[in-house]
């Protein structure tokens, strides 16, 4: 039970949407923080199961219905319907852990200047059993950079916020359904101080409707927000370096998912969808860099390496006039085929056998 004789601390915003099976999990879990003094609020999204009876079970939990407008909407709304000077966000499908906002207060605590802290995290299945190692970022300086590379948050109920920076910052991007995460801790990291304090602090449930399990979808937001930094890195050399880095981590991230769904769509007789995602990697190859930026990446949790490469090279190459610099560096693509395996294809040339590239 909260305390109601003192002010809440820490507000924890729970959006739902057609996760109501789930929530009760999530906001008994709050309930049961070390740090008892809590602002709970559940967003509805719009969703069209049993929510606003699943919320009503809890006398110390806000509820607050909306049209469906995406979780970045419901996120805004969590923070509008709230007070105290620091938030955590949490989907209705995760938990936080016991220590959650007690690390997260102890850290702002230490670091007080800090626009949010961060901690990890670890997996849970559909039934809430521990799969897996806990996922740990460790990040000591130049965040922002880190963050160019690959969103080394990869769950944003490990985040603590102060509400005067996401106030100051302009909360969520409503415009994005996916990566509003990626986007707003860029908004912030370009400009204040951030810290993690390695503490596991939530579960993050894989079950088949979570929202990034769309790879087609992820990936094309990503890079859309990542390219909306461009501004700001293009006259910085090493931002400029861990830029072309995170473009190639994502695509790499991604682009491997995608092919798999791809195959898996078609072993399920599935020809539509295996098209739509086919012509959705095709997309994503119609807009890349250079071949050179299809460099290998590491996975998610061993942050993406800076290439050597000077930038020049990547931008299209040296002699260029002053003016391209105020804008993204021009796509330069070999010509090919639809299909660029072909480029890649034995053609015979003579009767005796003979080939050549």
């Amino acid at each position: 039970m909260i305390d109601a004789s003192n002010k809440p601390s820490v507000s924890v915003a729970i959006a739902c949407y057609k996760h109501a099976h789930f929530l009760a999990d999530a906001i008994e879990s709050v309930l049961a923080q070390t740090s008892p003094a809590v602002e709970i609020v559940v967003v509805d999204d719009g969703s069209p199961d049993d929510t606003r009876e699943v919320a009503s079970r809890y006398p110390d939990v806000m509820y607050v219905r909306q049209e469906n407008m995406g979780l970045a909407a419901a996120r805004n709304t969590g923070i509008r319907s709230t007070s105290s000077p620091f938030l955590v966000f949490l989907d209705a499908d995760d938990r936080l852990l016991p220590n959650a906002l007690e690390a997260g207060l102890k850290a702002f605590h230490a670091h007080p200047a800090c626009a949010f802290v961060s901690g990890g995290f670890r997996y849970i299945d559909s039934e809430g059993t521990a799969t897996g190692d806990p996922v740990i970022p460790h990040v000591v300086n130049n965040h922002y950079i880190e963050m160019l590379r690959c969103s080394y948050i990869a769950m944003h109920a490990t985040v603590m916020f102060r509400r005067e920076i996401l106030d100051r910052v302009g909360g969520f991007d409503n415009t994005l359904r996916v990566c509003e995460d990626f986007d707003l801790y860029l908004r912030i990291v370009r400009e204040h101080p951030v810290s993690c304090h390695g503490a596991v602090v939530a579960e993050y449930r894989r079950h088949g409707s979570n929202v990034s399990s769309d790879s087609a979808k992820m990936l094309k937001t990503a890079l859309r927000v990542l390219r909306s930094q461009w501004p700001y890195v293009k006259s910085h050399v090493r931002y400029r370096e861990a830029y072309f880095a995170g473009l190639r981590f994502w695509k790499s991230y991604y682009g491997l998912e995608l092919v798999q769904q791809i195959k898996q769509a078609a072993r399920t007789n599935r020809p539509r969808r295996a098209l739509d995602a086919s012509m959705a990697q095709q997309e994503r190859r119609s807009k890349s860099q250079d071949p050179s930026s299809r460099a290998d990446c590491p996975t998610p949790s061993t942050p993406a390496g800076v290439s050597s490469r000077p930038a020049a090279s990547r931008a299209g190459g040296h002699g260029r006039s002053s003016a391209r610099d105020t804008s993204e560096p021009a796509i330069r693509l070999r010509p090919r085929p639809a299909d660029r395996s072909l480029l890649h294809r034995r053609v015979p040339v003579s009767p005796r056998g003979r080939y050549r590239r």
